[in-house]
């Protein structure tokens, strides 16, 4: 799964390769929960824009926007198939800037759980694929949210965790992106990336406070 994650080097975005204007004053966030408003890159009439999404998607059909609660993390291989995901998975794929991401190992004999650091190796941000969806509240409100693709892990991180966050390669972008593609065509991308890309490190279990959001998070 992916219940957590950070944008806090925000000086590694290289927005042109997003086909997006920089935002000014990003703030840098180190503890990324479901809940709040995320940057998403997404597509927009003949371009790219970002957009604020709150992680966690109510589908357009939903009477209570509670199910967005439950709906933070998607697997990629049935999302296509069920009511929540379908239509978004054919029409409203996004991609979620990210620096690093949290996972949580089950610490065995003992019910403790050890959350380790994870980037690329190379340093650079990664794109999370997801998905977005719009929802109206009854004053006709209308509020858009999304959910994060997970995937089987790879065999580098296995030890960690059994899935992983879909992460796209820059010469996937537009590919995921593009509401031409069609829904097989974008399924052909719901992979764990190579073994090498990812590095991964034990980190302090202050990393579970969502409260706590600073670059001393990720200190091994």
């Amino acid at each position: 799964m992916c219940g957590r994650y950070s944008l806090g080097r925000t000086d590694r975005m290289d927005w042109a390769s997003f086909g997006v204007a920089p935002l000014d004053q990003l703030v840098p966030r180190w503890n990324i929960a479901p809940g709040t408003d995320v940057l998403a890159i997404r597509h927009a009439g003949d371009d790219h824009e970002t957009a604020w999404l709150r992680w966690g998607l109510i589908p357009s059909w939903a009477k209570d926007p509670a199910i967005g609660h439950k709906l933070a993390n998607a697997r990629a291989e049935t999302a296509h198939e069920k009511p929540s995901f379908r239509a978004a998975v054919k029409a409203r794929r996004c991609l979620l800037p990210a620096d690093g991401f949290y996972e949580w190992q089950v610490v065995a004999g003992t019910r403790k759980k050890q959350p380790w650091r994870i980037e690329r190796t190379d340093g650079a941000i990664l794109a999370l694929g997801a998905l977005w969806e719009f929802w109206r509240d009854a004053a006709g409100e209308k509020i858009e949210t999304c959910t994060v693709l997970t995937v089987p892990v790879n065999e580098a991180l296995a030890h960690i965790h059994d899935r992983l966050p879909l992460i796209l390669e820059p010469r996937d972008w537009n590919r995921w992106l593009s509401p031409h593609t069609t829904v097989d065509k974008a399924r052909e991308l719901l992979h764990a990336v190579p073994d090498d890309t990812l590095s991964a490190w034990r980190i302090s279990d202050r990393v579970n406070t969502v409260s706590h959001d600073d670059p001393s998070l990720v200190t091994p």
